[in-house]
């Protein structure tokens, strides 16, 4: 399909990439045109903007309470990879963070009142007001861009890597010396050289 001559934007992808982490409600832009968002991906949405209001309050109770007993308690390794305060903040700001985010998201999705979906059916359904070729094209590489490379492509290979840095060096320096070299030593055992 072509608008204005062009390549048409997929704005299913994004729908699709939306609802499939429970960022949007609506699977795709018919549903949400339709009203018609289900019951259970209300709910499951809600547990998760829940579970990371829960992740805010754990770590900004572990960034203001800073004893030994609190990340006992917590089960937080913060204090043996830095400044254990100042990484509780930082994670318990991305937790509030993100749950904001989600809430205002899921208000006005479910209000049926999300500006940025609104734009995408009037795009599909052609009926915005035209852009000039040139800012049809501009926009069509973008977005399609995105929906490419950074949607399809690099968002869970940055979310794998973001997760396996934070979590070796707490489980390195939780575990005593000798144990990290026998593990080494049992991993590389089949692979020795055979006399």
């Amino acid at each position: 399909m072509a608008f204005n001559g062009m390549e048409e934007i997929d704005f299913n992808e994004i729908m699709k990439f939306g609802s499939n982490n429970y960022i949007l409600l609506s699977t795709s832009l018919d549903m949400y045109a339709n009203r018609e968002i289900p019951k259970k991906r209300i709910v499951m949405a809600t547990l998760f903007r829940l579970c990371s209001l829960i992740t805010g309050i754990r770590y900004a109770m572990s960034a203001a309470v800073n004893t030994d007993w609190m990340s006992m308690v917590m089960s937080d390794a913060n204090h043996r990879l830095t400044n254990q305060r100042l990484l509780s903040s930082d994670f318990s700001l991305c937790g509030f963070g993100i749950f904001i985010m989600g809430v205002v998201v899921q208000y006005h999705e479910m209000n049926y009142k999300f500006t940025l979906i609104d734009f995408f059916i009037k795009w599909q359904n052609k009926s915005l007001i035209p852009l000039s070729v040139r800012n049809t094209r501009k926009l069509t590489v973008i977005v399609n861009t995105m929906i490419k490379l950074l949607m399809k492509q690099a968002f869970w290979p940055l979310v794998i890597m973001m997760n396996t840095l934070m979590t070796y060096p707490i489980i390195r320096t939780m575990m005593p010396n000798d144990l990290c070299r026998q593990l080494l030593f049992m991993i590389r055992w089949p692979f020795r050289p055979r006399k």
